[in-house]
């Protein structure tokens, strides 16, 4: 199991954290990953802003609270045990400290919250920022989300821009769950630009089939099932997540653009968007 890629799922102590020890542990099954969990305790004042600046100040200090480490014991007791790693109670902010720690994981995992009027946060500026500067991928998990299926399927949706073709999601898919079933997704929103003329509307999504068609060749990925999404939302991540919702996909994977150094680039707008608005568990490779 010691060979296993590590996942590690991000906790807060909230009545959603079952449900997302239980999304995270049917997940971890699925790509064979063994599962660990962590929570941060935030510094307290007082506490010598001088040491340890790394952020991280680790679970045996006496200052974090006992009950913490029995909360966590307690989530780590639902994962199966084939699956099952250790927990690590962090104390510092909580910002640098998920950072660092996702330079020791395969796949960092969090949740998301969803406010009164359904517009999807994922969990705030505070996991935004960890996602741009994570050195893994991110797993971010829906509350309240369907159940993966029993039969072991999984379908998957792939974003992608043929006019800037990444194939970092498709291949990390091919990596870790080779019999998904997966779909390249060009989402080309407005359709109304293309005014009353419907063969305009046609012409566009040809060319963009085509496009979807050839960019996936070119990187080798020609077999990739593939679909063109037309749509009015503003935005293409809000076409991607509601596409992905109406076909009951269990995933989405997408890419991001990176810096030239190790940290991550600000996610883009389509990126940003599907993660706030996907219903559905997303990675952020």
């Amino acid at each position: 199991m010691n060979d296993r890629p590590k996942m590690l799922l991000a906790l807060q102590k909230a009545p959603s954290s079952v449900e997302l020890v239980d999304q995270a542990s049917a997940w971890a099954e699925r790509l064979g990953h063994t599962l660990h969990l962590t929570t941060i305790v935030e510094r307290r004042r007082g506490v010598d802003p001088f040491r340890n600046m790394d952020g991280l100040n680790r679970a045996e200090n006496p200052s974090i609270p006992r009950e913490t480490k029995y909360w966590l014991n307690e989530m780590l007791d639902r994962v199966p045990v084939a699956v099952r790693g250790g927990i690590e109670i962090v104390l510092g902010d909580t910002t640098p400290a998920l950072v660092n720690a996702s330079a020791g994981v395969d796949l960092l995992v969090m949740g998301s919250h969803h406010r009164a009027n359904a517009a999807r946060l994922f969990l705030g500026s505070v996991a935004e920022a960890v996602v741009r500067g994570a050195q893994c991928s991110v797993m971010v998990l829906s509350t309240g989300s369907r159940s993966l299926p029993v039969d072991g399927s999984v379908k998957v949706r792939l974003p992608i821009d043929p006019s800037r073709p990444d194939t970092a999601g498709i291949d990390w898919l091919a990596q870790n769950m080779p019999k998904a079933d997966a779909t390249a997704v060009y989402a080309v929103p407005w359709l109304r630009i293309f005014g009353p003329n419907p063969q305009s509307g046609t012409r566009v999504f040809n060319a963009a089939s085509e496009a979807l068609r050839t960019a996936l060749e070119q990187a080798g990925h020609g077999a990739v099932a593939q679909l063109v999404v037309i749509r009015e939302e503003g935005n293409s991540g809000d076409a991607i997540a509601s596409e992905a919702a109406e076909a009951h996909a269990d995933l989405i994977v997408l890419p991001t653009q990176r810096r030239s150094g190790p940290l991550r680039a600000v996610l883009g707008s389509v990126a940003e968007r599907t993660v706030r608005a996907a219903t559905m568990a997303v990675v952020v490779v």
